[in-house]
């Protein structure tokens, strides 16, 4: 059901992505809500890629780890950042693309992909009470259809994860 990669990019591939999307002058924006507006919450977001549209100037970080999918469409690319909460707190459970793309409960051609920025003690959390610990250069891999949900982190400042949907 999960497939987890550890050590998913080379060292230098991970240590430019990692000193982009964290050490360097990146554009992250103030995003009302984890998983919908109304939801209480709130993260910084990077759109990379939108049904078809590149969004960002930095995707090409990223073709290292796309081209490892070996994807036949990409729908979306977001990085998400949250910061360091008192006490861990998960964002509803959500199937990401089920309102957007209509994605319907068993269809395993349709993927998310997490890739995990830094090491925190935050984590990917799953319906069925799987935890994916948040470990830097780690790729966790499902259908769109599994419910998930993110949860923050105490002992970071910050919690960087890149979310991919895709159709293989």
């Amino acid at each position: 059901m999960y497939e987890l990669k550890d050590n998913f990019l080379s060292d230098d591939d991970f240590t430019s992505l990692k000193n982009l999307m964290i050490g360097g002058p990146f554009p992250w924006y103030y995003n009302i809500g984890k998983v919908h507006g109304e939801d209480g919450t709130y993260q910084f977001t990077h759109a990379f890629y939108d049904e078809g549209v590149i969004t960002s100037d930095h995707l090409t970080y990223l073709q290292p780890i796309i081209e490892k999918f070996k994807a036949v469409a990409l729908l979306r690319i977001k990085g998400n950042l949250t910061t360091k909460e008192k006490k861990t707190t998960m964002t509803p459970l959500h199937c990401d693309g089920q309102n957007t793309w209509g994605i319907r409960e068993g269809e395993k051609d349709w993927l998310t992909s997490i890739f995990y920025v830094n090491t925190n003690n935050g984590y990917t959390g799953f319906e069925d009470g799987t935890k994916v610990e948040s470990i830097a250069n780690r790729l966790v891999t499902f259908p769109c259809s599994i419910k998930h949900a993110g949860a923050g982190c105490t002992d970071e400042n910050i919690r960087v994860v890149i979310n991919f949907n895709y159709i293989i």
